[in-house]
């Protein structure tokens, strides 16, 4: 894996710009390398991790942090939460 793309949306969350249906807040969690340069992603507010692990960790974090009623993503059981929990079974993390 070699980064985590995330969206937080809140119903609370004030919006500067009402025009807008909602505001999210969004990150991205990605295996340092050398595509990570912020001159070409000038735009972009990128966690940086060492490892594989280091990922899966941060994305932990951020989801205690948000503590989120809802939790979803594209094709839940084979890919996004599905992937996830695959690749961190490899390290010990989930059970079967």
């Amino acid at each position: 894996m070699a980064a985590i793309f995330w969206s937080f949306y809140d119903s609370n969350l004030q919006r500067d710009d009402h025009d807008q249906p909602f505001a999210c807040e969004c990150g991205v969690i990605a295996v340092h390398n050398s595509w990570l340069d912020a001159k070409k992603l000038r735009d972009w507010d990128i966690d940086a991790a060492d490892t594989e692990l280091d990922v899966i960790n941060r994305l932990i974090d951020v989801v205690n942090e948000l503590d989120p009623d809802i939790v979803t993503g594209w094709e839940v059981q084979a890919a996004s939460w599905g992937y996830l929990s695959a690749r961190a079974s490899t390290y010990g993390m989930c059970s079967d």
